[in-house]
């Protein structure tokens, strides 16, 4: 029988990136994650059912009161791994700081906390540093898993956040899907062109302009608010393709992130 609770040092100061110890989560509903120490660092929850293949896995964020497979602060997140073999926190990218990742795993009733909350999810796509032109897809289609608790299940996009790490300042196009638009294909740095067969899994467009960016030294952030877009899905899942609207070259494959915060029914 398997104690009501265990703890496990997964990181014990770690200054570069590296996979995290292996968790045994068998018998366990969640994992309970401490984070210390990061300057600029990004974990990465992952859990497995079959003991080999790790996945990502979503972890509701404390104090953010937000859903996200990553962390790139200190804090404390909640992991249901109900029905999972193992489970791990690699830090899949670091730049400074002296990272310690405690979990304790517990028999405990998942909490819930997307009943009528909002929540966000925050996705780190890679992108080209050649050259793009007027209505080129940005990267690759983005799939946002169990954005609805059930199929057929509805929320609402609130807001879209862009971070610019490179301060291009791009007017981006994100087109939302109601399901795997597997008919379409997505090809970096060229034009999206929906085949007619998915046309009418298109649930909108959501447009980021340039003056909605704001620059700091290094960096730029855009924010579009009161979007109140309601959709259904067929499925849980939600998929988006980004487009960009102005003729920029990135310096990294990493200089953007999009935070899409919805309010799930």
């Amino acid at each position: 029988m398997r104690n009501k609770q265990r703890t496990e040092v997964l990181h014990s100061g770690a200054v570069a990136a590296a996979d995290g110890s292996i968790m045994d989560v068998r018998g366990y509903t969640s994992v309970n994650v401490q984070i210390t120490g990061i300057t600029t660092a990004t974990v990465t929850f992952q859990g497995n059912v079959d003991g080999t293949n790790f996945v990502n896995v979503q972890a509701y964020d404390t104090a953010g009161r937000s859903l996200g497979s990553i962390a790139i602060a200190n804090g404390t997140y909640i992991c249901d791994v109900t029905g999972f073999k193992n489970f791990k926190a690699d830090i899949t990218s670091w730049t400074s700081g002296t990272v310690v990742v405690t979990a304790n795993a517990t028999v405990d009733p998942v909490p819930q906390y997307d009943g009528g909350d909002i929540f966000s999810i925050t996705v780190d796509p890679t992108i080209q540093t050649s050259a793009y032109s007027l209505k080129d897809l940005v990267c690759e289609k983005l799939t946002f898993s169990n954005v609805v608790r059930r199929d057929g299940g509805m929320a609402v996009l609130q807001t879209i956040t862009v971070i610019d790490l490179d301060g291009e300042n791009s007017e981006l196009w994100f087109v939302l899907f109601d399901r795997d638009p597997t008919n379409t294909t997505f090809t970096l740095n060229s034009a999206l062109t929906v085949n007619d067969t998915d046309a009418d899994t298109q649930l909108g467009l959501v447009k980021v302009f340039a003056s909605d960016y704001i620059d700091h030294a290094a960096n730029s952030v855009a924010q579009v608010s009161d979007i109140g877009l309601a959709f259904t899905l067929s499925g849980v899942d939600l998929f988006v393709a980004v487009i960009i609207n102005t003729a920029n070259t990135y310096t990294a494959t990493g200089d953007l992130r999009f935070k899409f915060t919805f309010l799930r029914s």
